[in-house]
């Protein structure tokens, strides 16, 4: 069966209806962009900001914001034009693709004929984007556990190291996340220095840039990026920090490639190492005096020798 629409907008148009969806769809374009329609491909990577489905519900109410009226522009479907009310309407990637079909219109008789030969090739182009913006979290976290894409971050890195040099690998020997006025916000301060000082000594370079405040248990990316990597490490409903025992030896693995693929030489991987448990041990008096200190001399020299061999087959870059 012929279709008859695609877009949601009919195939066949007056001259007149051609024009005045085609005008406002382009002047909806310029308040939404503040710039006239360019290259398709560039055009519908811009509208993720908008469509991203995973997109921070105040920065699209910012931008939506932002959309200056359209002056009474004539109401078109939904499907390329959401009105976001107060006069203002947003582009659909369905709208940009339209008016990539409704550029080159088949005059017959009094009428437009849109052209069908880039239908499906269109439709193909608006289903990747929303296939890629979906999935985008879903294939970034895969490439994370996977240990593909950029190096994990060294104060993640860190953090995740210190869990395990503290030997928490049950909920019994967990760190826990701080609640106000409790001592695990003492806890949680000697986390956040020994995570920086380990991540100032991987990455010298970024000691001025780095925030602190982001390296500890109950708030930063630290702890989230090493969530996101590792699926080893627990962080339960009752704010308990740990790695799994039966992930231990995998989650050093992957810590150790993950140093290497930072470029660290297998010297510089123990140095820091051996730091983070000097700087660790200093402050042992002090988590054990909350609760919170668990190392085991012995645990912790072996898993200095796992570290390292972890990073053997592994080459940096």
């Amino acid at each position: 069966m012929t279709p008859t629409a695609v877009f949601g907008m009919p195939l066949v148009m007056t001259p007149a209806e051609h024009r005045e969806a085609v005008g406002a769809l382009e002047r909806a374009w310029c308040a939404q962009f503040g710039r006239t329609i360019g290259d398709l491909d560039g055009d519908l990577d811009a509208l993720r900001a908008f469509f991203d489905p995973v997109a921070r519900g105040l920065r699209l109410r910012q931008l939506l914001d932002e959309l200056p009226p359209l002056n009474a522009a004539p109401r078109l479907p939904e499907v390329v034009l959401m009105d976001c009310g107060e006069d203002r309407g947003l582009v659909t990637p369905e709208g940009r693709a339209w008016l990539e079909l409704a550029a080159s219109p088949t005059p017959s008789d009094d009428l437009l004929v849109i052209d069908t030969r880039r239908i499906e090739e269109l439709q193909e182009a608006v289903l990747d984007r929303y296939r890629s913006w979906s999935r985008h979290r879903l294939s970034d976290v895969i490439q994370k556990r996977r240990g593909s894409g950029s190096p994990m971050l060294p104060a993640a890195v860190g953090i995740a190291l210190l869990v395990l040099v503290n030997g928490s690998l049950d909920d019994e020997t967990a760190l826990r996340q701080p609640v106000r006025g409790g001592s695990d916000q003492n806890v949680d301060s000697v986390v956040t220095t020994l995570v920086g000082e380990f991540a100032d000594r991987i990455d010298p370079s970024g000691s001025e840039r780095r925030n602190r405040a982001e390296f500890g248990l109950r708030t930063g990316y630290a702890l989230t990026e090493a969530r996101r990597r590792l699926s080893g490490l627990v962080v339960d409903n009752a704010g308990r920090v740990y790695v799994r025992r039966d992930r231990e030896q995998e989650t050093l693995r992957f810590l150790g490639r993950e140093l290497r693929r930072r470029g660290l030489s297998e010297t510089q991987i123990a140095d820091a190492f051996d730091a983070l448990v000097d700087d660790y041990r200093e402050a042992l008096p002090r988590l054990s005096e909350l609760g919170a200190g668990f190392e085991r001399i012995g645990r912790t020299d072996r898993l200095r020798r796992r570290l390292i061999e972890s990073t053997d087959s592994s080459e940096p870059g």
